[in-house]
This record gives structure tokens, C-alpha cells and sequence, in this order.
């Protein structure tokens, strides 16, 4: 608290250590000081929780992977997973190119549609010959997590790239896949184990893949056992049967199966990537819906196309008449809309779409197309600001996160760049008005600060930014120059509020309509009345909404 323009901290070392009681007694296992501690608090939050026990979580049974904001679960009852397969470039010309150039719009793009259409996981590849895996994996990880909120299976068999792909990825994720073979088990195991992932164990090592069932579940029980020696639990394994393209060997589907039932009868949770089965064939889709009918009693989790209509038509189907969709609730979900089926592939981007996606690449391009029916203000009020508003208010449901409002804004950004030569100015304005921004003196933090600067940015508005630390005579001095339609201000350290209040007072004192919005981690609505604000603001979104509505006030 500030006191007497000091900063206090109120909280005893007794005031502490009863807190942590009430933590440990509401189930908390980790428990330790906050910043305004010193080594008396930490001392007695362990003096009182001497001797006490964690408590005991019932854990639910199968393998659980997270990203940013979900949890799933995979085996343990639940219904079969879909792990989409779509971001290869193996085979797709198109997405190859895109990763070679450093591009992400497809990735993001198949990251979007293939979550909208029921995946549970999505699996990141970007093996291209002759170029840096590592540095290709880091940046699909990266924006398939801000595109969606599904976890990741780092999909590679260079341990360098899978363990770039781990570090950029958040949550847990699953390694696909860890092979018998000696290098597998002394390279990637322990990566597994470092970053705390679940991996999918894959049934060959230096011999090749065994002929039999037996000889795979050998292999990986081999996995599973050198597993346990980094304390590795068998619940954090997926078992791969090994699906063979069925046209080189015909027999490969019948092996695949009974492996898989093997598998399942030893208590592994079990995958495979289903379309292998088709490698080579015509009419894939049909293979592929044809064999998963008949493993499917056998599996937890299928690596597929989750676009493919067929493959959701037979998986609801037959986990229905299996029992694992006992009152028919997937069944019926499906199938009581009888909507026509959709191919995605033939389904064009929209710059809706592709904004809401976080796309910059390609929203310029989708924008300019649509200056042939329509002009650039009509363009930027009918679909950039719809789709701005859809992901504020996704993200006010928390149906969207923070990575995908700033990839939104970016890619708002981009259209409405590409749009402004063909804007006819004298009719009006493109920009909703101009807002300094500022983090005040003796603050040098300015993440929140530039998130919001590009939020602003991507809605119309012209952001003069003057960086951080910035003393309270220079904000006036841009404000004289500058004559901007709002200031924001932010302050992360509780040391740097007396500044933040000289500013605002300065501020309201000179120009007392001038809208002053403030924010940061330290900042509340109370301080912001206490000092003269005009509002306080917890996040990007909320800053752009402050600012619009002072416009809207402004023009009335």
C-alpha cells in the first residue's frame, strides 16, 4: 500500500502463516511467501506447516495432456481422441513452402479448423529436408498454441527439434514417438522425462518392426520398462501398434489389430495413425473409414484427418454400439442435426476468418479481393470490426486467450494497412483518434503497455508511444504537441505509483477533459478514483473498450 507516498507492506509473518494454513487446509500441496516478503514470513509459513501432510488426490485414470487453458484425457473410458494429423508438410506442397519462408498462415489456419471440428490434440511436424527442424518446430509449436487451445504432440525423430518443440510448447505435451531402439532410449526418454511429457511408444528398433504381435508388445514393454527407470509412469504412454501401408503388405491391418487388442489386454493406453493404412491406394478416405471400424474397440486415440466426415460418422457409431458412448449422447449429437457433410478443404478463407485465425499473411491479400465488390470503409466496418469485436467478446466468455486476441489484432492490422491507399480520406477519417501511451518514470516494464498500444492499433487508432519511465513533464509536453483523444498510463511496481499519481493530477490539471485511462499489476479501480483517472483498465480489451466509449462521447 502506498502510505504517506511510501510503499507499505502490511502483511505480518502471523498474518502469513495463517493464510497458509487456510491453503494447506483448502488442499493446496505447494505453498510459499509472495514479494513483499522477507526471510521472518517464509519462516513462519514453515513453522506452521511443519508436520502436516500433503493431501491425496484421487487421480482419474488414463493419460492427461494440457495446453495453456485445457485439460484432456485420453484412455481411462473416455471416448476415442482425434489427433489431427494436418500439420505435415509431408506430401503438401503448399504448407512446405509456407514453413521454408518463415510463413504460419496455414498452420494457424489447419490449427483453427481441424480444433473446430472436434480434434482433441493436434500433431506439429515440420520435417523438410535440408532446412533447420528445430527452428521450423519451434515456430509451428508456437502458433499452432496461439491458434487454438488444443495440446501438441511434438512430432519428430531429430531429439534436437523435439526438444526445441518442448520448450516452446506450454501445457503438456506428448512426444510422438519413442522407438526401441538404444538411441530413442538414451536420447529422447530422458526428454520425456525433463520436460515431465507422456510419449507415444513405437514398436521397432534396430532390427525393424517384428512380424507378430508378440514381438511388438515386446518392444514396448522394453519402452515402458526403461520408462519406469526415469520414473516414468506407464499412465504417461501411448502404444502404438504400428500401422503398415496395407498395399505392400496385405496382411498389415490384421497384424495392426490384434496387436492393438494385445496391447489393450496388457493394460496400455493405445494410438495409431490411421491413414498410413491407405498409403498408396486411391479412394484413401475409404480405407481409412473401412479400417477404423475394425480396430477402433481397440484404441484410445487415432492420429487422423478429424475434416474427414467419414471417420467422425463410423467413430461415433462404433463407440456406441461398443458401449463407450453408453446413452448414445455423441451418437445423437451428430446425427439428429442431418447436416450435409462439408469438405473443409474446398472451403475458401474468409478475411473474418483468417483475422479470427491470427493470419497476417494473408488478410492484405484477402482484403484487397474484397475491394472488388465492396469499398475500403465498408470492408473495415462490416468484417475487420465484426471480427475484432467476435474475439473480444470470445475472450470476455474466456473462449479465447490472450495470444489469440493479439494475433487477431495483428492480423486486423494487416487488412486494414493494405486498405488505407484506397480509402477516400475527405469523406472520413480511417482512424478513430490518437491515444498517447506511457509506462510513468521509474518504471521500466512495458509488456501489458504494448499489447495494449497494438490492440489499440489493430481498432482504428492512432498509438504515439513514448516508452517507459517516462517523467510526468514529458507526457505534457506530447500532450501540448500532440493533441491526442486519451492517455493511457501503466505501472507495474507498487514504488512507481507516486508517479503514476503526479502524472494523472498534472494531466487533469492542465487538460481536465482529457480522458486519462490507467492500468497494471498494482493498479485497481479504487486508486484510479483516489488519483483523478478517468478509468482503470485489467487488460488490452478492456483498454480498447474504455477509449472507444470516450470517443463515442466525445462525437456525441
Amino acid at each position: 500500500k502506498i502510505v504517506d507516498g511510501k510503499t507499505i507492506w502490511p502483511g505480518t509473518p502471523e498474518y502469513l502463516a495463517d493464510i497458509a494454513l487456510r491453503l494447506h487446509d483448502a488442499g493446496a500441496n505447494l505453498i510459499g511467501s509472495c514479494c513483499g516478503s522477507a526471510p521472518e514470513h517464509t519462516a513462519a509459513i514453515a513453522a506452521a506447516l511443519e508436520g502436516l501432510t500433503p493431501k491425496k488426490y484421487a487421480v482419474e485414470p488414463g493419460l492427461h495432456l494440457a495446453s495453456r487453458t485445457k485439460l484432456i484425457t485420453i484412455g481411462g473410458g473416455n471416448p476415442i481422441r482425434i489427433v489431427g494429423e494436418r500439420i505435415n508438410p509431408a506430401g503438401r506442397k503448399t504448407l512446405r513452402a509456407d514453413m521454408i519462408e518463415g510463413k504460419t498462415t496455414i498452420i494457424r489456419r489447419e490449427a483453427v479448423r481441424q480444433a473446430a471440428s472436434g480434434a482433441s490434440a493436434l500433431d506439429v511436424n515440420a520435417s523438410i529436408a535440408d532446412a533447420d527442424e528445430a527452428a521450423l518446430l519451434v515456430r509451428a509449436v508456437r502458433a499452432a498454441s496461439a491458434a487454438s487451445d488444443l495440446p501438441l504432440f511434438i512430432d519428430s525423430a531429430d531429439p534436437n527439434a523435439i526438444e526445441s518443440g518442448l520448450k516452446a510448447a506450454v501445457g503438456r505435451p506428448a512426444i510422438n514417438s519413442i522407438s526401441a531402439a538404444k538411441s530413442d532410449l538414451s536420447i529422447k526418454l530422458p526428454l520425456a522425462a525433463k520436460f515431465g511429457a507422456a510419449f507415444v511408444a513405437l514398436p521397432l528398433d534396430e532390427n525393424g518392426i517384428p512380424d507378430s504381435p508378440e514381438g511388438r508388445l515386446a518392444l514396448v514393454e522394453k519402452i515402458a520398462e526403461r520408462a519406469g527407470e526415469f520414473e516414468i509412469d506407464k499412465s504417461s504412454i501411448l502404444a502404438d501398434p504400428i500401422v503398415m501401408a496395407a498395399a505392400s503388405k496385405s496382411a498389415a491391418a490384421n497384424l495392426t489389430i490384434e496387436t492393438a487388442k494385445l496391447l489393450r489386454n496388457k493394460g496400455y493406453q493405445t494410438i495409431c495413425g490411421l491413414s498410413n493404412i491407405s498409403h498408396g491406394m486411391p479412394r484413401r478416405s475409404f480405407l481409412n473409414a473401412a479400417f477404423l471400424a475394425r480396430i477402433a474397440p481397440y484404441l484410445d486415440a487415432i492420429i487422423a484427418n478429424p475434416l474427414d466426415e467419414k471417420i467422425w460418422d463410423i467413430l461415433v457409431s462404433i463407440q456406441f454400439l461398443s458401449g463407450r458412448d453408453e446413452k448414445g449422447i455423441l451418437y445423437l449429437r451428430r446425427f439428429s442435426k442431418m447436416e450435409e457433410p462439408r469438405d473443409e478443404d474446398e472451403i475458401a478463407p474468409t478475411l473474418q476468418g483468417e483475422i479470427l485465425a491470427g493470419n497476417p499473411e494473408s488478410t492484405a491479400s484477402l482484403a484487397k479481393n474484397e475491394l472488388d465488390s465492396k469499398g475500403a470503409l465498408e470492408i473495415i466496418n462490416g468484417m475487420i470490426v465484426p471480427a475484432l469485436l467476435e474475439i473480444g467478446r470470445l475472450y470476455g466468455e474466456k473462449k479465447a486467450f490472450l495470444p489469440q486476441v493479439m494475433g487477431a489484432a495483428v492480423a486486423a492490422k494487416a487488412a486494414m494497412t493494405a486498405l488505407e491507399p484506397f480509402i477516400d480520406n475527405s469523406a472520413v477519417e480511417l482512424e478513430r483518434g490518437s491515444i498517447i501511451l506511457a509506462t510513468v518514470e521509474g518504471d521500466v516494464h512495458d509488456i501489458g503497455k504494448n499489447l495494449v498500444g497494438a490492440l489499440l492499433s489493430a481498432h482504428g487508432f492512432r498509438v504515439i508511444d513514448l516508452g517507459k519511465s517516462v517523467p510526468a513533464e514529458s507526457i505534457l509536453k506530447e500532450i501540448e504537441s500532440r493533441r491526442p483523444d486519451g492517455v493511457g498510463l501503466s505501472a507495474l511496481m507498487t514504488t512507481t505509483m507516486p508517479a503514476m499519481e503526479e502524472a494523472v493530477k498534472a494531466i487533469k490539471a492542465r487538460y481536465p477533459e482529457l480522458p486519462v485511462v490507467i492500468g497494471g499489476a498494482c493498479v485497481t479501480g479504487e486508486y484510479a478514483k483516489k488519483i483523478g483517472a478517468d478509468a482503470y483498465v485489467k487488460d488490452a480489451v478492456m483498454a480498447v473498450e474504455a477509449f472507444n466509449n470516450f470517443i463515442i462521447k466525445k462525437e456525441k
